[in-house]
């Protein structure tokens, strides 16, 4: 009856332990799922898997505005960068995001000037209705 407790046991901290070693915490990126906006529709749907990189492209701008993020559950997507101000205009600008987990959720997006505050009126915005599975 002791060996059995005795191996019951050791099974158990071994199995607690090498939960605990093994995760850092952080989840990489396992694939894309890439959505190109048009100027024309100003919501879109699009669908993604956990860890996947949704790089979302946006329609062009003028020379020296940028697309930026508004609204965003960092919950459900993290922000990988910031897009940078167009140089000429017509440039086509994108943002990725990585998918953390399952469930529903907005993005907002708005074109202002590189230079504005937060009180900048947006030439144009963009919303991304994402269905992470």
């Amino acid at each position: 009856m002791l060996r059995l407790a005795y191996l019951v046991f050791t099974s158990a901290f071994a199995l607690l332990a090498a939960g605990c070693v093994a995760n850092d915490g952080k989840l990489t990126p396992k694939g894309e799922a890439p959505v190109t906006l048009s100027s024309q529709e100003k919501r879109t749907q699009h669908g993604a898997q956990v860890a996947n990189t949704v790089k979302i492209t946006f329609p062009p701008c003028d020379a020296g505005w940028v697309w930026k993020v508004v609204q965003a559950d960092t919950r459900f997507v993290q922000v990988l960068g910031e897009s940078p101000p167009a140089k000429t205009t017509g440039e086509v600008l994108s943002i990725s995001v990585l998918a953390l987990r399952q469930g529903v959720t907005r993005l907002r997006f708005v074109c202002v000037p590189a230079d504005a505050g937060r009180e900048a009126t947006p030439s144009d915005f963009h919303d991304v209705l994402l269905r992470i599975e």
